[in-house]
């Protein structure tokens, strides 16, 4: 999920179903990406980099053609939150660690 800012409850929210929250850099904000329904968001990141607060490599390509890349943020604050989204989100974290019990 793209967003300038998150609220603490909705970013740990998404962290819990295991989806990336990431924050915009300010010259990329929603009015400026002008994103459409055919536009197709690529995430390039490396999973041994996955850290709190780490870059994130984003392409927007355009269902015109052309394309757009830049860097967000990624808006995880602890070390837990990555474990939580390497599993894929809570429900699978807790089946994880019940099947590995």
């Amino acid at each position: 999920m793209l967003a300038r800012t998150f609220e603490r409850i909705h970013r740990s929210n998404l962290i819990g179903m295991g989806i990336l929250p990431l924050r915009l850099p300010c010259e990329y904000g929603p009015q400026a990406l002008k994103l459409t329904a055919g536009d197709v968001l690529e995430i390039r990141m490396d999973d041994q980099l996955f850290a709190p607060r780490c870059p994130v490599g984003v392409n927007v390509r355009r269902a015109a053609g052309d394309h757009i890349s830049f860097s967000a943020t990624a808006a995880i604050e602890t070390v837990t939150e990555v474990e939580t989204l390497k599993a894929g989100g809570i429900h699978l974290l807790i089946l994880r660690d019940i099947m590995a019990s």
